[in-house]
């Protein structure tokens, strides 16, 4: 087995499933130049082909079988002879997906563990990570900080907050033509209780008090034959079209004035983070895992997403541009103090070679009296 021709160099491995590469592919993106920027080599390992566009550089994409049963321990086996010609210093799960996989190499190469954490989903699975190996957990949010704290004393003690970084855009692209129509924008995925049919509810009532716009769903999903079906119902068909998702979120954002999270959301996404960072008029909702939403600063937040609720939060919008502009301008110093690209890749370094000098364990399943440091 070869090491790294400097020792003291952090060799990163972040293993990827497919759920959270298309949730945060260009965040990931970021992430991965900006470690490269600060001298880590990086890794990503993934078994959904997609990851291979996010090779850029030095940055080495593997990708593998789907671990499943019964080849699971062969294809790990596999994996790990793949990234033995080059000995990682520390295994970065991104998503509770890759956590078993993210489990085994640490135990395969004996190196650090980190866990990151951008959804409730990752939260419920947090007991499941068992492994010696585990020495931080990284919470993208406030949100997942607090509630990852909460498990256990020694959780409180791993986690660190590390905000999510994206590249802002020079101005706020709201509302750039005075007398332009209207353009509002919607990205959830098209599920079970996505908030979407309360929207094209809003937008209806929107278009009976006179207001023209134009709702531009860019999603996927089981529930798109019933979506389409509520249009038609709606006789919203003039002012509302299905589009499929483009890779570059914030070049889709940066059309649109108004960008809706029509219901609570229950992870981290790109899309949300864009929104903010080109200056887009945001329209959201409370209790959800972002923190970056500050009602009246850098989005208008329903407590209750009903139709005639998102309806009023967006016409305020509408009725009053100039306040629209000034909430994402708002929105984009926020992404400036809060979400920088290279304060991420800084603080995740960081936390790397800290980890890298604790030699510590712990173990998140255990009961805190009998919790023993190795």
């Amino acid at each position: 087995m070869n090491s790294s021709s400097n020792p003291s160099q952090v060799d990163a491995v972040i293993c990827l499933d497919e759920e959270v590469y298309r949730r945060l592919r260009e965040v990931i993106r970021h992430l991965c130049v900006g470690l490269v920027d600060v001298n880590a080599r990086v890794r990503l390992i993934s078994a959904y082909a997609q990851t291979e566009s996010l090779s850029i550089g030095p940055v080495q994409t593997i990708v593998h079988q789907e671990l499943s049963w019964p080849f699971r321990q062969k294809r790990l086996a596999q994996i790990i002879e793949a990234l033995a010609v080059r000995k990682p210093t520390v295994i970065h799960a991104f998503s509770h997906g890759s956590y078993w996989l993210a489990q085994g190499l640490a135990a395969a190469f004996d190196v650090d563990l980190v866990v990151h954490l951008t959804s409730f989903d990752d939260i419920d699975e947090l007991l499941g990570v068992t492994s010696d190996h585990l020495r931080a957990v990284i919470a993208s949010t406030n949100t997942l900080e607090t509630q990852a704290a909460e498990i256990s004393p020694k959780m409180r003690e791993a986690v660190r907050l590390v905000r999510m970084g994206f590249l802002r855009t020079e101005r706020p692209s709201c509302f750039l033509r005075e007398d332009g129509l209207p353009t509002v924008a919607c990205t959830a995925d098209f599920d079970q209780g996505n908030g979407v049919p309360e929207l094209i509810r809003a937008v209806r009532i929107l278009h009976d008090r006179g207001h023209e716009l134009l709702l531009f769903l860019l999603g996927q999903g089981k529930q798109e034959r019933e979506l389409r079906k509520l249009v038609h119902q709606q006789e919203a068909a003039a002012y509302v079209t299905f589009a499929r998702p483009r890779a570059e979120t914030n070049s889709v954002l940066g059309a649109a004035d108004i960008w809706v999270a029509p219901t609570s959301e229950k992870t981290l996404t790109s899309s949300s983070l864009a929104a903010m960072a080109t200056g887009t008029a945001i329209v959201a909702c409370s209790d959800g895992v972002p923190d970056h939403y500050v009602d009246g600063q850098t989005a208008i937040v329903c407590a209750d997403p009903s139709p005639r609720n998102l309806a009023e939060a967006i016409e305020s919008i509408i009725l009053d541009r100039n306040g629209a502009r000034t909430v994402g301008a708002q929105a984009m110093d926020y992404m400036k103090e809060h979400h920088s690209v290279s304060a991420m890749a800084e603080k995740t370094m960081a936390i790397y070679r800290d980890i890298s000098m604790q030699g510590r364990t712990f173990s998140i399943s255990e009961k805190p009296n009998n919790a023993t440091a190795s």
